[in-house]
């Protein structure tokens, strides 16, 4: 009873961590869209974690890494899916939309890949999970209607949670093709397989976008980059799978719904966005249907 009781406390505090340098990697994004350009970004993460995971798997790993591969387009789908169209997307979206909108959509994810293994995969979704479904719809539609039903039926939307929306679909198909990698790698070799594989097209790419937003590097671009490479991409996977390994992964699942919360927070005090009803509305449902999900999984004593 002790031991579980520590492991839940370690996995309390690390989860806790992972989601509050998340909600950070949200700030930081809205926070450099007048000095550098999304792919800038990306390209900078892609390469620090490229790095440090191939450097993990070479001295704490398996080397024969590429000759265990025998689902080369997974790998290269995850690359194009999971890095370099969910972070330009994300980091496009939060260009235009608020910190808070963003972290509320992105809440979306679970349901996204469950809508996704429901249409490719057949995987059938028990009534709650309908139910938990058509909230988080609800509540997102909410938000970025900003609640007006007219606005809604209108499809008068902000173009930035449009594409935080498409980052959301994009994450879900990269979890799905994870999912049948795991089978023959581990969490981080297909983490670093994705990383690795969007390398070499992100850094044409971020070259032509600085033609149109030409990066202007300060200090505090320097330390914000830092904090994105360190923290979000580095620290959290540590950290994240760790605290899935103490709990299971319904379990920690929960903790992704303090997101929101974390980052409503950070964005009203250092960006001043304001927090609307129709935020409040919304983000209530969204984060109540993926903790009634979450909790309904640990109930049927899923892991």
């Amino acid at each position: 009873m002790a031991a579980d009781r520590a492991a839940h406390i370690r996995a309390m505090i690390l989860l806790n961590a992972t989601c509050l340098l998340w909600a950070g990697n949200l700030l930081f994004g809205r926070m450099l869209r007048e000095s550098i350009g999304p792919l800038f970004i990306v390209a900078v993460r892609t390469i620090v974690g490229s790095l440090v995971f191939a450097a993990v798997i070479w001295f704490f790993g398996r080397r024969d890494l590429y000759r265990r591969i025998n689902d080369w387009p997974a790998v290269l789908g995850m690359g194009l899916c999971g890095v370099i169209l969910f972070q330009v997307l994300f980091y496009y979206g939060l260009r235009y939309t608020t910190v808070f909108n963003a972290s509320i959509i992105n809440s979306f994810i679970p349901m996204a890949t469950a809508l996704l293994a429901l249409i490719f995969f057949a995987e059938k979704l028990r009534w709650n999970q309908w139910l938990a479904v058509l909230a988080t719809m609800v509540g997102i539609g909410w938000i970025m209607g900003k609640g007006s039903v007219e606005a809604l039926l209108a499809l008068r939307f902000n173009i930035g949670d449009w594409l935080i929306l498409g980052a959301v679909f994009s994450w879900a198909i990269y979890s799905m093709l994870g999912k049948r990698l795991m089978g023959q790698l581990t969490a981080m070799e297909v983490t670093a397989l994705g990383m690795m594989v969007a390398l070499l097209p992100v850094l044409p790419l971020a070259v032509w976008e600085s033609v149109a937003i030409t990066p202007r590097i300060d200090s505090f671009v320097v330390l914000a980059l830092a904090f994105i490479c360190i923290g979000p991409t580095i620290l959290c996977l540590f950290w994240w799978n760790r605290g899935v390994q103490l709990i299971g992964p319904a379990h920690a699942s929960i903790y992704m719904n303090l997101i929101p919360i974390y980052a409503g927070v950070m964005s009203y005090f250092f960006l001043g966005e304001p927090l609307r009803h129709y935020h409040l509305v919304g983000g209530a449902l969204v984060v109540g249907a993926s903790f009634y999900v979450g909790l309904s999984a640990i109930r049927r004593g899923q892991p």
